[in-house]
């Protein structure tokens, strides 16, 4: 895929390939040649992530990327593609935060879900003490 390359200097590059963009962007780097670490279709548009899978220790890059591609191990900054019939689309950190979420299924607030499950379960067995404390007064 080719994208737009804004030169300093104020001129734009059309011939700029990605991986010549990536060499740009991404600092810190695995070893070897960058490559397409995933593939996702998201609505309706496809995201790509970029870099690499070698790399020397303490270079790993701490950040997950979806499924399936999430039980590997990857090195260096990592570079999001979202586009359209390869046309760039622009990809804030909010939208890869609902992609990201999306890809996993969504998250539930499991904080809140088992308060909730506890004081059900509170309720109940309050509501079988003073039950059990009747019957034995009888």
């Amino acid at each position: 895929m080719d994208i737009l390359g804004r030169k300093k200097e104020g001129r734009i590059d059309d011939k700029t390939s990605l991986k010549k963009q990536m060499k740009n962007i991404l600092k810190n780097k695995g070893t070897g040649i960058a490559q397409e670490l995933g593939s996702w279709t998201y609505n309706n548009n496809e995201v790509k992530i970029y870099g690499w899978e070698d790399g020397k220790a303490g270079k790993e890059n701490k950040h997950e990327i979806p499924p399936p591609y999430d039980t590997n191990l990857y090195f260096g900054d990592l570079l999001v593609v979202h586009s359209s019939r390869n046309n760039l689309i622009n990809f804030t950190k909010k939208n890869y935060d609902e992609f990201f979420e999306e890809m996993y299924g969504g998250f539930e607030d499991i904080g809140s879900t088992d308060s909730e499950s506890e004081d059900s379960e509170s309720e109940d067995s309050e509501s079988e003490d003073s039950e059990s404390e009747d019957s034995d007064s009888y």
